[in-house]
């Protein structure tokens, strides 16, 4: 039971030590910025804020963030492995172009060869790649992509850039060049805060769960991150503080009628007394 306690208590001290400031920019659990955070990141001396060297575009509320992949045509495809983790991955959503591939392992692109090739012109060094130029996307019908299809799985000896697919309409798909989706979870035993809901990530992901706060909460969910508080809790908050200048006011504007009341009075009784003392002198 003592270790039991112990462990929890390390635990706790873990999450509250994750320094998740850059700058004026505060990040979401998990994300941080010293060793002691699930998702550690960095923040320069500009507050600029990147994961594994490469530049952070947005962290979106399904659970997932976006960073940026310039063009680089002496990249090794190694380093797409810190795209990957126990607790995150590539979404479906990428597509990953590769380079110095072998011509056997080569396969049709969702996005035209010429327009990558045309941009492998724009970037020094380069020279002429379409001929070994590949692509990586989902064809599984998975949700994430695994490091070893990535990786190992490629014979390709470069990670050029990358590309994003994006549905914002039924019919309606964008494509961004240069940018990856990268997707996230906790692993272990739920650990949700009150008033939310542990939900568990797909099966291809083992242990894997997000914290969602109930209907009438918000907030991330997660006992370690910011909890769930009350949709109203702010304009509540708001209001009763109106409420309270309110009170105060109509005290004060109470006490000043009372008080005026009072004074009233005392004028009435004063020239009472008057009448009542002139009223005896000239009886006498």
């Amino acid at each position: 039971m003592l270790q039991l306690i112990l462990l929890l208590s390390l635990i706790a001290a873990s999450a509250a030590s994750c320094n998740r400031t850059c700058g004026k920019t505060t990040v979401q659990y998990p994300f941080g910025f010293s060793p002691s955070c699930h998702i550690q990141l960095s923040c320069n001396s500009n507050s600029v804020i990147s994961f594994s060297g490469f530049p952070v575009q947005n962290f979106s509320t399904n659970y997932t963030f976006s960073v940026n992949i310039s063009a680089n045509c002496a990249r090794p495809v190694s380093t797409a492995s810190s795209f990957f983790s126990n607790n995150y991955a590539l979404t479906h959503k990428n597509g990953l172009f590769l380079g110095n591939c072998d011509p056997s392992s080569t396969q049709q692109c969702l996005l035209p060869t010429l327009v990558v090739s045309q941009l492998s012109h724009q970037v020094q060094g380069c020279g002429k790649k379409e001929d070994n130029l590949t692509c990586i996307f989902n064809n599984t019908g998975n949700d994430y992509l695994t490091k070893d299809y990535v990786v190992n799985g490629s014979s390709c000896a470069s990670l050029f850039t990358s590309i994003l697919y994006e549905q914002y309409q039924a019919e309606q798909t964008v494509m961004v060049l240069g940018l990856v989706e990268i997707g996230w979870w906790m692993t272990g035993k739920c650990r949700c805060a009150a008033n939310a809901t542990c939900a568990r990530v797909d099966s291809e992901v083992k242990d894997g769960y997000w914290c969602k706060c109930d209907e009438g909460f918000i907030g991330d969910g997660f006992a370690d991150g910011d909890g769930c508080r009350e949709i109203c809790a702010a304009d509540c908050e708001r209001n009763h503080a109106r409420e309270r200048v309110r009170s105060i006011i109509g005290g004060i504007a109470s006490g000043a009628g009372v008080l005026v009341c009072l004074i009233l009075f005392c004028l009435v009784c004063c020239r009472y007394m008057k009448r009542t003392s002139s009223s005896a002198n000239y009886r006498n």
